[in-house]
């Protein structure tokens, strides 16, 4: 039931070791909008911590997430984003070269893969209970 959190989960990614599950979540109240990541924890006692959005650096409110990875060293936290640009950041009209070099960049709302340390997932733990 915690991991299953809404009726929408997609993608989940478990850890090697079992520690923790990622996955992206549609319709949770903490939501920076459309599709989250989150990761929920496994406790000793081998129940589930309630889903923990993985934040502003990793989810946007313009984006949607799917198919988190860790790499197999667990060093490097990979991740799908259909993040935009800021609207300010895109001029009032284009060429089409340029239109086509905007499509070709990242931010341009199409999936992009990206990745960040995998190190702030631990930071996320709950102390244990």
């Amino acid at each position: 039931e915690t991991v299953n959190s809404t009726d929408q989960q997609y993608n989940a990614f478990i850890d090697p070791d079992e520690r923790y599950l990622l996955l992206g979540v549609f319709g949770r109240d903490d939501s920076f909008g459309g599709t989250d990541y989150y990761v929920v924890f496994r406790n000793a006692d081998d129940t589930w911590s309630v889903p923990l959005n993985l934040g502003a650096h990793i989810n946007r409110p313009r984006g949607s997430e799917w198919s988190p990875y860790v790499s197999p060293d667990g060093q490097y936290f990979f991740f799908m984003s259909t993040r935009t640009a800021p609207v300010d950041a895109l001029p009032d009209s284009v060429t089409a070269a340029e239109l086509d070099a905007l499509h070709l960049r990242p931010e341009n709302g199409n999936p992009d893969v990206y990745w960040v340390d995998a190190g702030f997932l631990d930071s996320l733990r709950p102390a244990p209970r």
